[in-house]
């Protein structure tokens, strides 16, 4: 028998003072999440995992938020590899935070938090915005061996 473990968060998109820059970013995302797989081999991280949150006033001031989550059974034991998948996918998306809570039954909550320094930042400044390279990880650890 396994133990659940409970994986949610989310990536917040940034937001510059120019509309069309904003709408190409976020364009950008959908189109993104969209393409991700349907079905994933383990650990799993997937299309249906993900909603990306409305246009319009409802929940985006500045920006706003990719949001994600599955209840998994023990996927802390394949955590490193998740991770490598997650971090590949931030790759691939405009934003500028993101994090992710672990809630295992047996070892506890965690929270693992991404985010870029201003260097980086500016790149969504430029025509068009450039995609984050590089950013900061903050999280009790990468390898749950390791916890």
């Amino acid at each position: 028998m396994g133990m659940e473990t409970v994986l949610t968060g989310y990536i917040a998109e940034p937001w510059v003072d120019d509309p069309a820059s904003n709408r190409l970013m976020r364009q950008w995302n959908r189109r993104v999440v969209r393409e991700l797989p349907a079905e994933d081999s383990w650990p799993p991280l997937c299309r249906g995992m993900f909603t990306c949150s409305p246009g319009g006033r409802l929940g985006k001031y500045r920006g706003a938020i990719i949001h994600f989550g599955g209840r998994y059974k023990s996927i802390e034991q394949d955590w490193e590899e998740w991770l490598a998948k997650y971090e590949n996918l931030l790759r691939h998306l405009y934003w500028q935070s993101a994090v992710v809570y672990l809630e295992t039954e047996v070892a506890g909550h965690y929270r693992f938090q991404w985010w870029l320094s201003s260097a980086e930042f500016k790149g969504f400044l430029e025509r068009p915005p450039r995609l984050p390279r590089t950013w900061e990880f903050e999280g009790p650890f990468r390898r749950w061996w390791d916890a």
